[in-house]
């Protein structure tokens, strides 16, 4: 059939999300991510005994799966200024930006989903789950529960100073600063999921970004 001659899906996704405000300094935002994948081909898997190896036969009939997550996060920015004196007026702008977040995605591989099928693997009789829609050209519902914490800080640095005048030069200009990004990144990121068996916690990330001559080049 022409089902055999190339790969087809329907996905439909749902976001929900929203934006609270606590004590007025902390952003809070939970949301909710749901999605539908739809396959016209799924697969059936079976074991072996003559080689010891699992394989699948392709069925050409529809199969439905799901899966969602739900997440919130809290950020808030402290600010600190130093300088600001002398002719020049020379003050930095330290905004240091910390964040966390705890997002919860049950493990769709488990038998109550019916979205993977536990089969024999080996000749010792251990068995395995494998997944239904594997193969998908929309992906299809991970393996694996996740409950992860994710913390994170970002810090901005930058520079405000008076611009420089001829000695007795008394024109009026609209504004007499300027004003230049010293750092538009320095962050740090890391996560640790609960819920894995293994390497729970996440290696820790590191970004710096800023640019030169006036946003021409940037590093």
């Amino acid at each position: 059939t022409a089902l055999n001659y190339f790969n087809n899906g329907i996905v439909q996704s749902i976001p929900v999300s929203t934006q609270l405000n606590l004590f007025k300094y902390i952003n809070i935002q939970p949301s909710f991510n749901y999605k539908e994948y739809w396959y016209f081909r799924t697969r059936e898997y079976h074991y072996h005994p003559n080689t010891g190896k699992v394989g699948y036969t392709d069925l050409n009939q529809f199969g439905a799966a799901r899966d969602f997550n739900a997440s919130v996060s809290a950020s808030t920015r402290i600010y600190g200024l130093f300088g600001g004196k002398g002719v020049r007026q020379t003050t930095v702008r330290h905004t240091m930006q910390p964040s966390m977040s705890y997002t919860y995605r049950p493990d769709f591989s488990d038998d109550r989903w019916g979205f993977y099928q536990t089969v024999q693997k080996d000749t010792s009789g251990a068995t395995d789950r494998y997944n239904r829609f594997a193969g998908g050209i929309l992906g299809s519902p991970g393996r694996g529960e996740q409950q992860t914490v994710s913390l994170g800080l970002n810090n901005i640095v930058e520079m405000k100073y008076r611009k420089k005048q001829a000695p007795g030069d008394t024109t009026q200009v609209k504004d007499p600063y300027t004003r230049l990004t010293l750092l538009d990144a320095l962050g740090l990121n890391t996560s640790y999921n609960f819920a894995a068996e293994s390497l729970q916690l996440a290696p820790l990330s590191f970004i710096a970004r800023t640019n030169f001559l006036n946003n021409k080049f940037n590093f």
